[in-house]
């Protein structure tokens, strides 16, 4: 395992996991020598238990922006649908929660699949999550170049988000079907 940190790279850092480079920028959060070993080693070993649980292959793993969760790409839909989550060994991971993407099967109609596990929260899977699609749409607009993006949450109940990417807003627009749960006024 190999710790690279190249000054030169505009303040990238990047991480050597087994055959996997896994890269956020470090205005992030992650700084000082003992944060990277600790950030290192303990995905090391969840990218290794998600490759067992998954038969997939990780190819990714950073940290969202703005609420620290932990998203890990593996190679495909299929097997972001297919994953098995241990939700104990989930709750230790850094961060609010854990998102998995993969890229939809060709000739699905979808850009990308995930999942999303907070059982910190007390929410074990999220059925459909706007919020994880805000980090979700940028992450996938910039790997497949284009704007608008249709997203499937593949929970056991599922959904389809429909997303485009306003990058000169830095704005996120989610549209879909929702289920009207609670209706009501706040009074000041």
């Amino acid at each position: 395992m190999l710790l690279v940190s190249p000054k030169s790279l505009e303040s990238k850092e990047f991480f050597f996991l087994s055959s996997h480079i896994v890269f956020f920028p470090a205005a992030q959060g992650l700084r000082g020598d003992e944060e990277h070993r600790s950030w290192r080693d303990e995905n090391h070993n969840f990218e290794r238990r998600l490759e067992d649980s998954s038969k997939g292959s990780v190819i990714n793993v950073q940290k969202t922006g703005t609420s620290g969760d932990l998203l890990v790409e593996v190679t495909s839909g299929l097997d972001v649908a297919n994953l098995k989550p241990k939700f104990d060994e989930i709750r230790q991971c850094a961060g609010r929660g854990l998102i998995i993407t993969g890229s939809a099967p060709s000739g699905s109609g979808y850009d990308f699949f995930s999942r999303f596990f907070s059982p910190k929260l007390g929410v074990d899977e999220d059925a459909v999550c706007g919020s994880v699609h805000c980090a979700l749409a940028p992450y996938w607009s910039k790997k497949l170049g284009k704007h608008n993006l249709i997203a499937y949450m593949a929970s056991p109940r599922g959904g389809r988000l429909d997303l485009t990417l306003d990058e000169n807003a830095e704005r996120v627009y989610i549209r879909g079907e929702a289920v009207t749960v609670m209706e009501g006024s706040l009074l000041a």
